[in-house]
């Protein structure tokens, strides 16, 4: 990208925005370059590599802090290791928001935000599998603190870990022409399969009692903590029935008029 800098006095620190040849999808993300005081303002787009990159360089940079923050505080050990598994999950959940109610956000309530939300819904559920990736990771680091290894009781947890290794393979247009009419059912499945997790997981905590942790990272554990997640996670569904029942009456007021 070439601005031009004729008449750009020493010292000048406009700044402003030149489109560029983008994808048509990416229209709402802009970058900056520098460029004569006298130009026009103009707007770049942020190509989906650009939202990739930043993504991605996000939830690094997330984990990195948490794992940092833990390190600092505690050392390494059982109950650092415990909390870096419970931290790594809430910035999953986080990540995995957006996605979850992209498309009800929009047809709820359309405008700039829910829009972006929903053009970046593939991105931000490559993010969020690539986040919870990392949570696996520190589950796998969890048990080996404790020399243990997967039961019969995580399959479940497993089971929704490959439907989003399968939803992130298939996010994208081979996958889509390979699984064809499959496509749909399989992420609506995984969507509400990870969804559960979250949810059930909350649930289960607030009834039961919490695993011992030290005084500085106890406050972070407290029944609080897990009625506020489960509060949002909530939210974040009742918004999708809210849109579901939305869509059925939008179909019953067409119906009667089209017969």
């Amino acid at each position: 990208m070439r601005a031009s800098t004729a008449g750009l006095q020493p010292g000048c620190d406009i700044i402003t925005r030149q489109i560029i040849q983008h994808d048509a999808s990416d229209r709402a993300d802009y970058m900056w370059t520098a460029a004569q005081p006298s130009q026009k303002v103009q707007r770049r787009p942020m190509g989906k590599g650009d939202f990739y990159l930043v993504l991605i360089s996000a939830i690094i940079v997330a984990e990195l802090g948490v794992f940092g923050v833990i390190l600092l505080s505690q050392g390494w050990n059982e109950d650092a290791s415990l909390l870096f598994t419970r931290y790594s999950a809430r910035l999953s959940f986080m990540f995995f928001l957006p996605v979850f109610i992209a498309s009800a956000a929009w047809q709820l309530v359309p405008n700039g935000f829910s829009g972006f939300l929903l053009r970046r819904r593939r991105q931000l559920g490559l993010g969020f599998a690539f986040a919870h990736f990392i949570h696996l990771v520190a589950i796998v680091g969890f048990l080996q603190q404790q020399r243990q290894w997967f039961t019969a009781e995580d399959i479940p947890a497993l089971l929704i870990y490959l439907l989003i290794g399968l939803m992130a393979i298939t996010s994208n247009t081979p996958g889509l022409r390979l699984l064809g009419k499959g496509w749909k059912p399989l992420h609506k499945v995984g969507m509400y399969g990870a969804f559960s997790g979250f949810f059930l997981t909350y649930l289960g905590r607030l009834g039961s009692e919490q695993v011992s942790l030290p005084a500085d990272a106890a406050r972070y554990e407290s029944y609080e903590t897990y009625l506020v997640l489960l509060m949002v996670a909530t939210g974040a569904w009742m918004l999708r029935i809210a849109a579901f029942w939305q869509r059925r009456a939008r179909q019953r007021s067409v119906t009667p008029a089209a017969s």
